[in-house]
């Protein structure tokens, strides 16, 4: 996958806290709420393996 900007990450991560409150464990995993949160945490995750990589 080609890198994420710094934007879209932000952006993510934004909308990942909102859907947080709004997606529980009580929701189904093929909500429209939880496929978005779903696609914020993958480009959140890819982002910070870019550019925070752990060290093993």
């Amino acid at each position: 996958m080609s890198k994420i900007a710094k934007d879209l990450y932000e952006f993510a991560l934004m909308r990942y806290e909102e859907l947080f409150l709004l997606v529980g464990g009580e929701s189904p995993t093929c909500s429209r709420d939880a496929i978005e949160m779903a696609v914020m945490t993958r480009i959140v995750n890819e982002y910070e393996e870019q550019y925070f990589p752990t060290l093993d």
